[in-house]
């Protein structure tokens, strides 16, 4: 079944071809053309004003802090523009809406499945923490503030990597021939705040990422809603929040407690990262995915209904 997409308001070298939802789409039999001149549905970002008022399905795709990008959120509030509107959202008993958190957002190979969680969850059982470096950062900017304070702060435990442009203190992994995963493989720590922290259901690829390398996450970013609690092991997170004094003391404590204590340290990393039947969560994501888009297309596009 072929249907023509086009997109809007995205960032530079986006390739909708490439997301995830639409490769679990494809797995319902769709075919997905680009055609910007006549296409069948539009997908929308927040990256521009959102003019588009053309006759094809409008699909809001949430990917940034809609607190900072107001935009798209004023038109989902407007219930009438968006037919769909997926993304990074709450998980919502609405035939409209339909969480695809940027974290099963990714080429397939990273998609958290089964055998993905199995794997990493018994990574971090093999590996002799006590071999690992301390800590990274790996940025390009700290232009909202949350990330330069906590890498002073813990800086004050252990020297902290940084391999980006943000205070720049290593090789970058590119000039090492890593990649970012296996660069981060190195490490006990690694900090990987969100820039904002976010609506409620705004939880993005970089724990994701922490984990998949093994690393414990120290985090910034909205605590994660329930479905997040069912997928990603909340024990083996260490949050903070530059606003709050005793926030940050709190993980300066909990790093140097655990930086001192070997014993605390290895059963501290040795935790699974993902919770156990995490996979039946995002599985159920996918689903619900595919019955609206199914529901949508059917309804819009072959005047079929339910």
């Amino acid at each position: 079944m072929k249907i023509k997409v086009w997109y809007y308001n995205f960032w530079k070298h986006f390739n909708l071809l490439e997301r995830s939802f639409i490769q679990v789409l494809e797995e319902d039999g769709y075919e997905f053309i680009l055609d910007e001149e006549n296409p069948d549905i539009v997908f929308i970002n927040s990256f521009g004003q959102i003019t588009y008022d053309g006759p094809a399905i409008k699909i809001g795709y949430v990917t940034e802090d809609m607190c900072r990008f107001t935009g798209i959120y004023k038109k989902i509030q407007e219930k009438k523009y968006f037919d769909m509107v997926i993304g990074n959202l709450p998980p919502l008993k609405s035939s409209k809406i339909c969480k695809h958190p940027l974290y099963v957002d990714a080429k397939n190979k990273n998609i958290p499945n089964k055998e993905l969680m199995i794997k990493m969850n018994k990574k971090v059982l093999d590996k002799d923490p006590t071999k690992l470096k301390f800590c990274s950062i790996v940025a390009s900017h700290d232009m909202f503030g949350n990330r330069m304070p906590i890498v002073n702060l813990l800086s004050k435990i252990k020297f902290i990597e940084c391999p980006g442009k943000l205070n720049n203190n290593v090789k970058s992994f590119d000039e090492e021939g890593l990649t970012k995963e296996e660069y981060l493989e190195n490490f006990l720590f690694n900090i990987c705040p969100e820039n904002h922290e976010g609506h409620e259901g705004y939880t993005s690829e970089k724990i994701r990422e922490c984990i998949t390398a093994g690393c414990i996450p120290i985090y910034y970013g909205r605590t994660n809603d329930h479905q997040d609690l069912k997928i990603f092991n909340q024990d083996r997170i260490i949050r903070y929040d530059t606003n709050s004094k005793e926030s940050m003391s709190k993980c300066f404590n909990k790093i140097k407690e655990l930086m001192s204590n070997q014993d605390k340290l290895i059963k501290f990393y040795k935790q699974p990262p993902y919770v156990e039947d995490a996979d039946l969560i995002i599985n159920q994501m996918f689903i619900d995915l595919k019955n609206k888009f199914k529901n949508l297309v059917n309804k819009k596009l072959f005047n079929k209904s339910y």
